[in-house]
Protein backbone atom coordinates (compact mmCIF):
# COMPACT_ATOMS: atom_id res chain seq x y z
CA UNK A 1 0.00 0.00 0.00
CA UNK A 2 1.45 3.09 -0.88
CA UNK A 3 2.12 5.85 2.20
CA UNK A 4 -0.47 8.53 0.78
CA UNK A 5 -3.02 5.90 -0.53
CA UNK A 6 -5.48 6.85 2.08
CA UNK A 7 -5.19 10.09 1.38
CA UNK A 8 -6.09 10.19 -2.48
CA UNK A 9 -8.76 8.06 -2.08
CA UNK A 10 -10.11 10.79 0.45
CA UNK A 11 -9.60 12.96 -2.70
CA UNK A 12 -11.18 10.69 -4.88
CA UNK A 13 -14.79 9.99 -2.11
CA UNK A 14 -15.14 13.69 -2.00
CA UNK A 15 -14.98 14.57 -5.80
CA UNK A 16 -17.58 11.26 -6.59
CA UNK A 17 -19.78 12.58 -3.20
CA UNK A 18 -19.99 16.18 -3.18
CA UNK A 19 -22.63 17.31 -5.33
CA UNK A 20 -21.70 19.41 -8.14
CA UNK A 21 -22.44 20.31 -11.72
CA UNK A 22 -20.35 17.43 -13.39
CA UNK A 23 -21.30 18.60 -17.03
CA UNK A 24 -19.23 22.19 -16.08
CA UNK A 25 -15.75 21.53 -17.51
CA UNK A 26 -14.18 24.62 -15.22
CA UNK A 27 -15.97 23.04 -11.86
CA UNK A 28 -14.78 19.65 -12.52
CA UNK A 29 -10.83 20.87 -12.95
CA UNK A 30 -11.40 23.45 -10.21
CA UNK A 31 -12.45 20.42 -7.89
CA UNK A 32 -9.30 18.29 -9.54
CA UNK A 33 -7.08 20.86 -8.54
CA UNK A 34 -7.77 21.44 -5.04
CA UNK A 35 -5.71 18.94 -2.03
CA UNK A 36 -7.17 16.55 -0.18
CA UNK A 37 -7.85 18.74 2.77
CA UNK A 38 -9.49 21.69 0.61
CA UNK A 39 -12.12 19.22 -0.54
CA UNK A 40 -12.78 17.70 3.04
CA UNK A 41 -12.94 21.38 3.74
CA UNK A 42 -15.85 21.66 1.68
CA UNK A 43 -17.32 18.21 1.95
CA UNK A 44 -17.82 19.33 5.92
CA UNK A 45 -19.36 22.24 4.49
CA UNK A 46 -22.15 20.78 2.81
CA UNK A 47 -22.65 18.37 5.52
CA UNK A 48 -22.80 21.12 8.38
CA UNK A 49 -26.40 22.12 6.38
CA UNK A 50 -28.42 19.41 7.24
CA UNK A 51 -29.93 19.11 10.23
CA UNK A 52 -29.53 15.13 11.29
CA UNK A 53 -33.17 13.79 12.40
CA UNK A 54 -33.44 12.98 15.58
CA UNK A 55 -36.00 14.27 18.44
CA UNK A 56 -35.22 17.84 20.07
CA UNK A 57 -36.22 19.57 23.00
CA UNK A 58 -37.42 22.84 21.87
CA UNK A 59 -36.69 26.15 23.45
CA UNK A 60 -38.40 29.17 22.70
CA UNK A 61 -37.23 32.44 23.40
CA UNK A 62 -39.58 35.67 24.59
CA UNK A 63 -39.11 37.36 20.81
CA UNK A 64 -40.14 33.73 18.86
CA UNK A 65 -43.28 33.19 21.21
CA UNK A 66 -44.90 36.37 19.50
CA UNK A 67 -45.31 34.66 16.00
CA UNK A 68 -48.64 34.24 17.05
CA UNK A 69 -49.45 37.22 15.45
CA UNK A 70 -48.99 36.31 12.49
CA UNK A 71 -52.01 34.50 12.18
CA UNK A 72 -51.58 32.92 8.19
CA UNK A 73 -48.80 31.07 9.96
CA UNK A 74 -49.95 29.90 13.38
CA UNK A 75 -50.57 26.68 11.67
CA UNK A 76 -48.05 26.33 9.57
CA UNK A 77 -45.09 27.33 12.45
CA UNK A 78 -46.77 24.90 14.90
CA UNK A 79 -46.17 21.90 12.61
CA UNK A 80 -42.36 22.45 12.13
CA UNK A 81 -42.32 23.00 15.96
CA UNK A 82 -44.17 19.33 15.92
CA UNK A 83 -41.48 17.63 13.25
CA UNK A 84 -38.84 19.37 15.37
CA UNK A 85 -40.07 17.24 18.41
CA UNK A 86 -40.80 14.48 16.89
CA UNK A 87 -37.58 14.51 15.00
CA UNK A 88 -38.73 14.12 11.48
CA UNK A 89 -36.09 14.81 8.60
CA UNK A 90 -36.32 18.44 7.69
CA UNK A 91 -34.38 18.77 4.85
CA UNK A 92 -37.26 19.71 2.62
CA UNK A 93 -37.60 22.86 4.70
CA UNK A 94 -34.39 24.13 4.14
CA UNK A 95 -32.55 26.41 1.36
CA UNK A 96 -33.12 24.80 -1.80
CA UNK A 97 -29.34 25.84 -1.79
CA UNK A 98 -28.45 22.66 0.46
CA UNK A 99 -28.49 20.35 -3.18
CA UNK A 100 -25.43 22.22 -3.65
CA UNK A 101 -22.10 20.61 -2.38
CA UNK A 102 -20.23 22.65 -4.72
CA UNK A 103 -20.77 25.69 -7.30
CA UNK A 104 -18.12 27.82 -8.96
CA UNK A 105 -18.83 31.68 -9.22
CA UNK A 106 -17.20 33.44 -11.91
CA UNK A 107 -16.44 37.00 -10.87
CA UNK A 108 -14.19 39.63 -10.82
CA UNK A 109 -15.61 40.86 -7.34
CA UNK A 110 -15.65 38.73 -4.95
CA UNK A 111 -18.87 37.88 -3.81
CA UNK A 112 -19.37 34.78 -1.52
CA UNK A 113 -23.14 35.22 -1.19
CA UNK A 114 -23.39 34.27 -4.47
CA UNK A 115 -21.67 30.83 -3.83
CA UNK A 116 -24.83 28.86 -3.65
CA UNK A 117 -23.16 26.13 -1.45
CA UNK A 118 -22.34 28.35 1.44
CA UNK A 119 -24.50 29.80 3.98
CA UNK A 120 -22.67 32.66 5.21
CA UNK A 121 -25.45 32.73 8.48
CA UNK A 122 -25.34 29.17 9.58
CA UNK A 123 -21.20 29.28 9.31
CA UNK A 124 -20.53 32.68 11.40
CA UNK A 125 -23.45 32.43 13.75
CA UNK A 126 -24.69 28.92 13.91
CA UNK A 127 -28.10 29.83 12.63
CA UNK A 128 -30.39 27.73 10.79
CA UNK A 129 -33.34 28.55 8.44
CA UNK A 130 -36.53 26.79 8.02
CA UNK A 131 -39.28 27.37 5.66
CA UNK A 132 -42.71 27.41 7.80
CA UNK A 133 -45.09 26.43 4.74
CA UNK A 134 -47.98 24.06 5.42
CA UNK A 135 -45.99 21.11 3.03
CA UNK A 136 -42.56 20.78 3.51
CA UNK A 137 -41.21 21.37 0.27
CA UNK A 138 -43.20 24.97 -0.07
CA UNK A 139 -41.14 28.10 0.18
CA UNK A 140 -42.66 30.66 2.86
CA UNK A 141 -42.27 34.31 3.10
CA UNK A 142 -41.09 34.01 6.45
CA UNK A 143 -38.40 31.64 8.17
CA UNK A 144 -37.88 30.40 11.46
CA UNK A 145 -34.57 30.54 12.75
CA UNK A 146 -32.59 28.73 15.07
CA UNK A 147 -30.07 26.98 16.79
CA UNK A 148 -30.06 23.04 16.37
CA UNK A 149 -27.73 20.99 18.64
CA UNK A 150 -28.33 16.95 19.08
CA UNK A 151 -30.92 16.65 21.59
CA UNK A 152 -32.17 20.37 21.52
CA UNK A 153 -33.37 23.30 19.18
CA UNK A 154 -32.99 26.96 20.48
CA UNK A 155 -35.56 28.91 18.62
CA UNK A 156 -34.64 32.71 18.21
CA UNK A 157 -37.36 33.90 15.49
CA UNK A 158 -39.56 34.12 12.74
CA UNK A 159 -38.70 36.60 10.37
CA UNK A 160 -38.75 37.47 6.61
CA UNK A 161 -37.27 35.78 3.97
CA UNK A 162 -33.75 37.55 3.39
CA UNK A 163 -32.53 38.88 7.07
CA UNK A 164 -29.46 37.23 7.39
CA UNK A 165 -27.19 39.80 8.69
CA UNK A 166 -29.79 40.86 11.40
CA UNK A 167 -27.82 41.74 14.47
CA UNK A 168 -31.17 41.30 16.58
CA UNK A 169 -30.91 37.64 15.91
CA UNK A 170 -27.31 36.89 17.49
CA UNK A 171 -28.28 39.62 20.13
CA UNK A 172 -31.48 37.15 21.07
CA UNK A 173 -28.86 33.83 20.72
CA UNK A 174 -26.53 35.54 23.48
CA UNK A 175 -28.81 36.99 25.86
CA UNK A 176 -31.08 34.02 26.24
CA UNK A 177 -29.17 31.39 25.71
CA UNK A 178 -25.42 32.99 26.77
CA UNK A 179 -23.83 29.55 27.90
CA UNK A 180 -25.08 27.25 25.24
CA UNK A 181 -21.94 28.25 23.22
CA UNK A 182 -22.98 29.47 20.15
CA UNK A 183 -21.03 33.34 20.84
CA UNK A 184 -17.32 33.16 22.01
CA UNK A 185 -17.38 36.82 24.53
CA UNK A 186 -14.42 38.37 23.18
CA UNK A 187 -13.01 39.26 26.96
CA UNK A 188 -10.80 42.46 27.08
CA UNK A 189 -12.05 43.87 24.02
CA UNK A 190 -13.67 47.40 24.04
CA UNK A 191 -17.03 47.83 21.46
CA UNK A 192 -16.18 49.43 18.73
CA UNK A 193 -18.78 51.40 16.49
CA UNK A 194 -21.19 48.68 15.49
CA UNK A 195 -21.94 48.21 11.72
CA UNK A 196 -24.97 48.25 9.85
CA UNK A 197 -26.47 45.07 8.54
CA UNK A 198 -25.70 46.38 4.98
CA UNK A 199 -21.63 46.98 6.19
CA UNK A 200 -22.33 43.10 8.08
CA UNK A 201 -22.94 41.59 4.79
CA UNK A 202 -20.51 43.05 2.77
CA UNK A 203 -17.78 42.00 5.76
CA UNK A 204 -19.35 38.59 4.96
CA UNK A 205 -19.56 38.30 1.19
CA UNK A 206 -15.64 38.90 1.11
CA UNK A 207 -15.18 36.37 3.61
CA UNK A 208 -15.03 38.51 7.21
CA UNK A 209 -16.92 37.75 9.97
CA UNK A 210 -17.41 40.94 12.49
CA UNK A 211 -17.71 40.77 16.11
CA UNK A 212 -21.12 41.66 17.52
CA UNK A 213 -22.04 44.04 20.38
CA UNK A 214 -24.58 43.25 23.02
CA UNK A 215 -24.75 45.15 26.70
CA UNK A 216 -21.27 46.36 25.82
CA UNK A 217 -19.80 43.00 25.53
CA UNK A 218 -17.96 41.96 22.45
CA UNK A 219 -19.05 38.21 20.63
CA UNK A 220 -17.95 36.32 17.63
CA UNK A 221 -19.31 33.15 16.30
CA UNK A 222 -17.80 30.11 17.47
CA UNK A 223 -17.34 28.58 14.51
CA UNK A 224 -15.20 31.57 13.59
CA UNK A 225 -16.04 32.65 9.42
CA UNK A 226 -13.11 31.70 7.10
CA UNK A 227 -11.88 33.93 4.01
CA UNK A 228 -13.05 31.02 2.07
CA UNK A 229 -16.95 31.30 3.49
CA UNK A 230 -16.38 27.67 5.28
CA UNK A 231 -14.98 28.00 8.86
CA UNK A 232 -12.10 27.69 10.97
CA UNK A 233 -13.87 24.46 12.90
CA UNK A 234 -14.07 22.90 9.38
CA UNK A 235 -10.21 22.91 8.06
CA UNK A 236 -9.61 22.19 12.26
CA UNK A 237 -11.59 18.83 11.95
CA UNK A 238 -10.16 18.55 7.79
CA UNK A 239 -6.46 18.63 9.36
CA UNK A 240 -7.79 16.38 12.25
CA UNK A 241 -9.08 13.83 9.35
CA UNK A 242 -5.75 14.04 7.52
CA UNK A 243 -3.63 13.68 10.07
CA UNK A 244 -4.87 10.18 10.91
CA UNK A 245 -5.54 9.24 7.24
CA UNK A 246 -1.44 9.58 7.33
CA UNK A 247 -1.13 7.71 10.61
CA UNK A 248 -3.41 4.67 9.04
CA UNK A 249 -1.52 4.89 6.25
CA UNK A 250 2.15 4.80 7.85
CA UNK A 251 0.23 1.90 10.14
CA UNK A 252 -0.80 -0.32 7.28
CA UNK A 253 2.69 0.16 5.42
CA UNK A 254 4.45 -1.23 7.81
CA UNK A 255 1.80 -4.10 8.90
CA UNK A 256 -0.71 -4.61 6.01
CA UNK A 257 -2.62 -7.48 8.36
CA UNK A 258 -2.92 -5.24 11.76
CA UNK A 259 -7.07 -4.81 11.09
CA UNK A 260 -7.19 -8.16 10.44
CA UNK A 261 -5.64 -9.12 14.14
CA UNK A 262 -8.21 -5.74 15.00
CA UNK A 263 -11.19 -7.43 13.18
CA UNK A 264 -11.18 -11.02 14.53
CA UNK A 265 -12.29 -9.96 17.69
CA UNK A 266 -15.20 -8.22 16.22
CA UNK A 267 -16.34 -10.87 14.32
CA UNK A 268 -15.18 -9.28 10.88
CA UNK A 269 -13.96 -10.95 8.63
CA UNK A 270 -11.30 -9.50 5.71
CA UNK A 271 -9.66 -10.61 3.31
CA UNK A 272 -5.39 -11.47 3.35
CA UNK A 273 -4.79 -8.54 1.62
CA UNK A 274 -7.37 -6.34 2.31
CA UNK A 275 -6.85 -2.85 0.31
CA UNK A 276 -8.68 0.36 2.26
CA UNK A 277 -10.28 3.65 0.68
CA UNK A 278 -11.19 6.14 3.09
CA UNK A 279 -14.98 6.87 3.38
CA UNK A 280 -17.38 9.20 5.55
CA UNK A 281 -19.95 7.59 7.87
CA UNK A 282 -23.26 8.71 9.05
CA UNK A 283 -21.74 10.36 11.99
CA UNK A 284 -18.12 10.52 11.75
CA UNK A 285 -15.30 8.73 8.85
CA UNK A 286 -13.08 5.33 8.50
CA UNK A 287 -11.86 3.09 6.04
CA UNK A 288 -13.98 0.72 4.26
CA UNK A 289 -12.59 -2.75 2.46
CA UNK A 290 -13.01 -2.47 -1.08
CA UNK A 291 -13.99 -6.33 -1.66
CA UNK A 292 -16.29 -7.09 1.42
CA UNK A 293 -17.36 -3.33 2.15
CA UNK A 294 -16.48 -3.60 6.06
CA UNK A 295 -16.32 -0.42 7.79
CA UNK A 296 -13.97 0.39 10.22
CA UNK A 297 -14.35 3.65 12.00
CA UNK A 298 -11.96 6.52 12.27
CA UNK A 299 -13.40 9.44 14.28
CA UNK A 300 -17.20 10.82 15.16
CA UNK A 301 -17.73 14.43 13.73
CA UNK A 302 -17.44 17.12 16.50
CA UNK A 303 -20.95 18.45 17.88
CA UNK A 304 -19.96 21.76 16.28
CA UNK A 305 -19.56 20.43 12.83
Amino acid sequence: MKSDSLILSAKKHVINNLPHDRDDLLTSCYLASLNPGELIILYLNWLSRFIPPRPRKIYLSPEFKHYADLDEYDRSIRKVLSEIEQGVDLTLRLSTRTMHGFDLVSTGKKNLGRSKHLDLLLNDWSIHHLHCSNEQSERSKYLIFGHFAADEAFLLDVRPHGQWSAIALAEISVRNWPNAGYFIELKGLLPPQDWTENERAGLRNAGLSAPICVDRKLFTGRKILASAGTTVIHAKYATYIMRTLRQVDVLLAKDPAYFNNLAAGYAVRLPDKPLFEFTFTRDGFGIVENSTGEIIGLGRHPASL
